[in-house]
């Protein structure tokens, strides 16, 4: 192993016997600079910088199948928004929009390509943000700042345009996935309504309510039975407390009466079991009031009828007690 040993004093020799050639390489490169810089243009740079927001639903339903609030996603969405900013429509608007390329004093010029002008667009992520910085290069600050901003406002616009488009799709989609569900819907509950009316059968809260209404009645029928029993005692008592200070008198039921109250006691009893089948207004229910009444009129008619046949006419109050006693 042999130790290097640099000599300074060696070094230095070199520089100097070198020194024309270093100079001349120097002074070469010093004015291929300067006259590169005076024969090309200067450029200029306009930035903005775009926050990519992940898309939360079907609202907003650009690469909706991507999934949201993982940073691969945000990548994702960076990637796909850089494209469409570098995309053909967006740049050839941006183009069209500015007459990029046209010189009035030279009719001969013609719009910029876009092969052309979509190198002067940089896309860049900022790193661990949400942000996309855009940049554009131009002949002149002002160029370059209004391109930058036009670029932007057409790849906002073409972005919106797509969202606008897949929401279409996604709406005609579901709102034909909604009618044939609704067509499935109305054909189920036909098929069941025809089941229940072929089997007979309720539906629980139907059946229960029916059951509950009819409870409902007996009990209230049941009331006014208890209240009319009750009346009806006590104007018997009173009758017969009356008639033990009225003139004598005998009055017996006739046949006709005991088939009347019979009858009448039967249909009360037919009416209380159909209403705890059906309403007031049902046809059976209105028939069996009908012959109540008409029951009623004939038993009272009967009673008068009697009782002026039999009982003396010379004292009304007796005959009168005798017609409440009787019914």
């Amino acid at each position: 192993m042999h130790d290097t040993t640099l000599d300074l004093r060696q070094i230095w020799k070199t520089l100097r016997k070198r020194r024309s050639l270093i100079g001349k390489t120097f002074l070469t490169f010093v004015a291929l600079a300067v006259v590169i810089s005076f024969l090309i243009p200067p450029t200029y740079e306009g930035e903005l910088l775009l926050r990519v927001k992940q898309p939360k639903g079907l609202a907003n339903s650009l690469l909706g199948d991507i999934t949201g609030g993982s940073p691969m996603a945000t990548k994702q969405l960076m990637s796909t928004y850089a494209e469409i900013l570098k995309s053909r429509m967006v740049v050839e608007q941006t183009i069209e929009t500015n007459k990029i390329g046209l010189d009035p004093a030279d009719p001969k010029k013609e719009l910029t390509k876009y092969d052309s002008f979509v190198t002067r667009i940089t896309t860049q992520p900022v790193r661990d943000t949400e942000i996309l910085r855009v940049k554009v290069t131009a002949p002149s600050a002002t160029e370059a700042q209004v391109w930058t901003n036009s670029l932007v406002d057409h790849f906002l616009g073409r972005v919106t345009t797509l969202a606008r488009e897949e929401q279409s799709v996604v709406r005609e989609f579901v709102g034909e996935r909604l009618k044939e569900a609704r067509r499935e819907l109305e054909r189920a509950e036909g098929a069941l309504a025809e089941y229940k009316v072929t089997q007979k059968i309720a539906a629980p809260a139907d059946e229960t309510k029916a059951i509950v209404d009819r409870l409902s009645s007996a009990n209230q029928l049941a009331a006014q039975n208890e209240v009319a029993m009750a009346a009806a005692q006590g104007k018997l008592a009173s009758a017969r407390r009356q008639l033990g200070s009225q003139s004598p008198g005998f009055l017996a039921d006739g046949p006709l009466i005991q088939q009347y109250k019979a009858k009448l006691a039967e249909l009360e009893l037919e009416l209380a079991k159909l209403r705890q089948l059906y309403t007031d207004k049902h046809p059976r229910v209105l028939t069996v009031q009908a012959s109540i009444a008409e029951t009623k009129l004939r038993l009272a008619n009967e009673v008068s009828r009697i009782v002026n046949a039999e009982s003396p006419a010379a004292n009304p109050v007796h005959v009168g007690l005798l017609q409440a006693r009787i019914q």
